[in-house]
């Protein structure tokens, strides 16, 4: 894989072989089938299209008079992506970009060119990996329909990294399944999860009301870590966050355990060095804590129960 001045990747898979295939990639010396792709023909040779693919071959054998045709009204722009990837049967060489990786997998996907659609997500996975938000929220959706795990993996990472840093129109479009996988995350990274709640409580006051939109705060509310906000600002929130309106309303226990929560992390915090650490009511409070599914996230900012911040003094 080498990069090049215009931001383009190569990467390649060539062999001895594929060497002495290029001159005849060039000429039509030897072809015995013709792809028709919109108003182009290219000459091609079955050996090497079938080499690649059995759906190449199958397609190549069901073709009357050695024509083959992908697509009749194909556009300028597909049209040279095929030739590309034709490019890419005989030399084994790729070079994607933004504008063609795309077309690439689908058609990659379409002729059972697994080995190209590999590289392509590769490349895709490349430029998510080094912090495109954009990038990376637009592929999560496509990951879905083309079942493409890794790189969900590598959108749902980024994102999680770069979580403050997602551009607010991005954010808003996010659909619930896409907001969910995100907040899934245990590597989320972020200040304190008074964060998370201020970019969720945007992102569903953008669908309108409470009462129109209750199967998405149903969905959501279980997925904030309230245990780890201070009892204060959550006690301040509880009017102006509609998430925590909401979980007020219709998931008081949540709430309940979070104080409880708060209450036992504090004592436990204040008593740790004590003498009498050990007493039964301590010990109950560690059992708590233990058996409670509250795991933080990446702070940042975070400011540990029964500790006194120098802003707070």
């Amino acid at each position: 894989m080498d990069p090049s001045k215009d931001g383009k990747r190569s990467y390649s898979c060539r062999s001895a072989l594929s060497k002495k295939l290029v001159p005849f990639l060039v000429r039509e010396e030897l072809t015995d089938i013709h792809v028709k792709v919109g108003q182009r023909t290219f000459a091609a040779h079955r050996l090497v299209l079938g080499s690649w693919s059995d759906e190449l071959a199958n397609l190549m054998t069901a073709s009357p008079d050695n024509v083959m045709e992908l697509a009749q009204n194909a556009t300028d722009k597909e049209i040279e992506v095929f030739e590309t990837v034709l490019n890419f049967l005989y030399t084994g060489e790729m070079n994607f970009s933004s504008g063609n990786v795309r077309m690439v997998i689908s058609l990659a996907k379409r002729l059972g060119l697994k080995k190209l659609g590999e590289m392509a997500r590769d490349w895709v996975g490349d430029m998510i990996n080094q912090g495109s938000m954009v990038g990376a929220i637009t592929w999560l959706r496509d990951t879905d329909e083309y079942d493409y795990t890794s790189l969900k993996n590598d959108c749902l990472r980024t994102l999680s990294l770069y979580f403050q840093f997602i551009p607010e129109a991005s954010w808003l479009g996010l659909s619930l399944k896409e907001l969910c996988s995100i907040l899934e995350m245990r590597d989320l990274v972020v200040d304190n999860e008074l964060e998370v709640i201020t970019r969720v409580d945007n992102w569903v006051k953008a669908k309108g009301s409470i009462e129109d939109n209750k199967d998405l705060y149903l969905e959501i509310v279980p997925k904030i870590r309230f245990p780890l906000v201070e009892i204060s600002e959550i006690l301040h929130l509880q009017e102006a966050s509609p998430i925590v309106k909401f979980a007020t309303e219709y998931f008081p226990s949540i709430l309940t355990e979070s104080f409880k929560y708060r209450a036992l992390s504090s004592e436990v915090g204040l008593h740790v060095y004590d003498a009498d650490s050990r007493s039964s009511h301590l010990q109950a409070s560690y059992d708590f804590l233990k058996k409670s599914d509250f795991q933080p996230r990446l702070y940042l900012d975070f400011l540990p129960p029964g500790k006194v911040s120098s802003s707070h003094r």
